[in-house]
């Protein structure tokens, strides 16, 4: 897998319902340290009706 920046607070591996933010680096002249946040919601591997 290619070496990312990004950082997430969120499992995409764990099953069930999460949400967070994914963590994307931002410098500007005033915080050389900022990210821009980008909400995320994960649903995965539940039980009940799938549909395709």
């Amino acid at each position: 897998m290619a070496q990312t920046l990004i950082t997430s607070e969120v499992d995409f591996n764990r099953p069930g319902k999460q949400t967070g933010f994914l963590r994307i680096p931002h410098s500007v002249h005033r915080s050389a340290y900022g990210w821009i946040p980008v909400p995320v919601v994960v649903i995965a591997r539940g039980e009940g009706q799938r549909c395709c």
